[in-house]
């Protein structure tokens, strides 16, 4: 099979997920240039600063300080100085615009995708024309309220990008390798997040610090990868599923053709489009499919239940703590400020980055479901360890001024040991999560839904990720500080680490090397099997393997055989003959019919 057109195409839609990963990159280092909180009056005057940083703490969060409104002599007469707890409050609202903006675009992906006149594909370009629209509000902002408008104009951007570009790639890439193609994602997630980063830090060090220039910089350039995503992708094909589930049988076949590099006539394209017409009359024996049908229906309401649950967990586990207030962390360890601000940043987003590529990888290897499992056990085990470290550098350090300083020269030394074990723990975490919950997430709930509710379930579970990761935002610092900045919260990860092991187990089918429609009939035969004792006794994988050779049954495949698609020639047969559907065709004699 060729798939250097689809990996081509999987890397073009994936440029969507750079615009996510760039304005997370982005955000946190602009918030806390001194230019962009003076221009919006987010400063405090000279004097008061210094005790503002001190209580904070380089903390760009929510901090539990609070002093009076007030203006002084020596300050700029025309900005009115707020006070620090409204400071915290303008702040949290630039961050918390962007997130209900992406959770309403996850509704709105909802919509436009499976729309006939827009579909996936266009959704993706309305996703990328939004971004740059939502990029040019922000940089030039004339007041703080500008601001915040272009902050939810690009929410909404991101919200609709991550609903649609997993499923887009996940409906046209062939099953030996959709899993890794569907990660993609994560990927460019990550290497947006890197460039980012290197960016500002380039930005930081050239721009003076008094100019306005350095914060419209910063957030004018996340316009630059929104250009040749809208270009680009004018050019890939639609969804073959979604042409076919529209009717547009002829252009989901041409579409199919173009992203396995084949001809009209090839029998691997036929045999994958007739899976597909095939999958959507299994589909349609169901009735009707509404947003009511996910919560009504036994089969949906599991498969909703898993995809709202991988998401749930997949942002408890702590790596938004780790993306957003790694400075925070990192500060309370009594690291320097530059390697708090720009040092560490570099190597976590390179680290966050670079341990996602195994995962692509590992993922059409050794599957979705082994993955899942260790990776949940790692993310266990690195939390307690962090947990361990932090404590221990804690323990030998006094607490002045909300900083860690050596009572001794002991206590110094042991300080520095247990922190950069701590540190190196971190990135043990950011290994983990980055190559097994990160991608994997988004690939499995790309799967595990039929055609004709994949856009609406893949929006709901998209919008439980972007509300999980609101309220982690706020909660973070709340617990962060009431635990006296103690990393007793990294103790709570670990036990969501285990929770994850324990889902893992329990509730994740594999699908590694199945079709989308094979999927679906996994899941379906797991909704319908009565509750045997042959089958509750069974081993959660080997369930598995058993509902695998139904699906495959069920669609004439030998389960056997590593490859049916080899095979020379396609028999068309009378369905009045044989006696299956007028639809199906046969694999030499091997009839195809409909689940």
């Amino acid at each position: 099979m060729k798939n250097k057109e689809i990996i081509l195409i999987a890397f073009t839609a994936g440029m969507g997920a750079i615009l996510f990963g760039y304005e997370v990159g982005v955000i946190g280092q602009v918030l806390a240039m001194e230019n962009f909180r003076r221009d919006f009056g987010l400063s405090l005057p000279d004097d008061m600063q210094a005790t503002y940083n001190s209580s904070r703490n380089i903390d760009l969060s929510l901090s539990l300080a609070s002093t009076t409104s007030r203006r002084t002599s020596d300050a700029d007469p025309s900005v009115t100085w707020h006070d620090s707890s409204s400071i915290d409050q303008s702040l949290a609202l630039v961050t918390s615009t962007f997130l209900l903006g992406c959770i309403a675009g996850t509704r709105l992906g909802a919509f436009t995708s499976d729309h006939i006149s827009v579909g996936r594909k266009y959704s993706i370009l309305i996703g990328g024309a939004v971004f740059a629209a939502g990029g040019f509000l922000q940089s030039l902002a004339p007041s703080f309220s500008w601001l915040l408008v272009g902050r939810v104009v690009s929410g909404i951007a991101i919200g609709l990008l991550s609903m649609v570009v997993p499923v887009y790639i996940s409906e046209t890439a062939p099953a030996d390798v959709r899993g890794a193609l569907t990660g993609v994602y994560q990927l460019m997630i990550t290497l947006g997040i890197v460039t980012a980063t290197c960016v500002n830090a380039l930005i930081i060090t050239n721009v003076p610090d008094s100019s306005s220039s350095q914060w419209r910089l910063a957030l004018g350039m996340q316009i630059i990868p929104s250009v040749p995503l809208i270009f680009t992708v004018a050019f890939i094909p639609r969804s073959p599923r979604f042409l076919a589930e529209h009717g547009k049988y002829e252009d989901a076949r041409t579409a199919l053709a173009t992203l396995r590099g084949e001809t009209l006539s090839s029998m691997i394209v036929e045999q994958e489009y007739q899976q597909i017409v095939l999958g959507l009359e299994a589909e349609n024996e169901a009735g009707d499919m509404t947003w009511w049908s996910l919560l009504s229906t036994h089969d949906l309401r599991h498969r909703l239940l898993i995809g709202v649950m991988n998401q749930t967990l997949q942002q408890l586990c702590g790596i938004n703590v780790i993306m957003y207030y790694s400075v925070v962390i990192f500060s309370t360890m009594g690291f320097q400020e530059i390697w708090v601000m720009i040092v560490f940043p570099i190597i976590t987003a390179l680290v966050n980055c670079l341990a996602t590529l195994p995962g692509l990888y590992a993922v059409d290897w050794l599957g979705r479901r082994p993955l899942l499992i260790w990776g949940s056990m790692a993310i266990f085990i690195s939390h307690l360890l962090i947990f361990i470290f932090l404590s221990l550098a804690h323990t030998d350090a006094e607490v002045s001024s909300d900083t860690y300083t050596a009572s001794s020269s002991r206590g110094a030394y042991t300080h520095v040991i247990f922190s950069w074990c701590g540190i190196i723990a971190i990135y043990l975490f950011l290994i983990a999560f980055s190559s097994t919950w990160g991608p994997i997430t988004w690939t499995y709930q790309s799967e595990i839904f039929p055609l004709r509710v994949r856009a609406k379930a893949t929006s709901i579970a998209t919008m439980t990720n972007w509300s999980w990761n609101a309220i982690i935002a706020y909660a973070f610092p709340v617990i962060f500080y009431s635990m006296g900045k103690k990393p007793t919260v990294f103790l709570l990860f670990a036990v969501i680490g285990f929770l994850m092991w324990i889902w893992s187990i329990k509730y994740i089918m594999e699908t590694r090397g199945l079709s989308l429609e094979e999927v679906d009939e996994m899941f379906r035969a797991k909704s319908h099997s009565t509750s045997t004792t042959r089958h509750s006794a069974l081993p959660q994988h080997q369930k598995n393997a058993q509902y695998m050779t139904t699906v495959r049954e069920k669609c004439s495949l030998d389960s056997s055989t590593t490859n049916p698609l080899q095979k020379n020639e396609i028999d068309r047969d009378d369905s009045s003959s044989n006696g299956g559907s007028q639809h199906g065709i046969s694999l030499q004699g091997r009839k195809l019919l409909p689940g």
